[in-house]
């Protein structure tokens, strides 16, 4: 389920910035996953996001899964 999620995330990054809505690393966006939360990454273009790049989050501890990169500072305010 979760690279069917970060996957579907890709996509809608993709739509985010293709109908305007986003421009360049302004933007954030999150998905659930049962008790995961994916989150994108600090410091990257929405679009550019690969699915192995997708931030995992553990919601009932806020706990961050490392693969490496940071969350968007957001983390907190996608959590609630």
């Amino acid at each position: 389920m979760s690279m069917e999620l970060r996957n579907e995330l890709c996509r809608y990054a993709r739509k985010t910035v293709d109908n305007g809505l986003v421009v360049g690393p302004g933007g954030n966006i999150s998905a659930r996953g049962g008790d995961r939360m994916y989150l994108s990454p600090s410091g990257f273009a929405i679009e550019e996001i690969t699915p192995e790049q997708w931030v995992e989050v553990d919601i009932p501890t806020g706990e961050i899964i490392d693969n490496g990169l940071r969350p968007s500072s957001e983390v907190l305010m996608h959590l609630f």
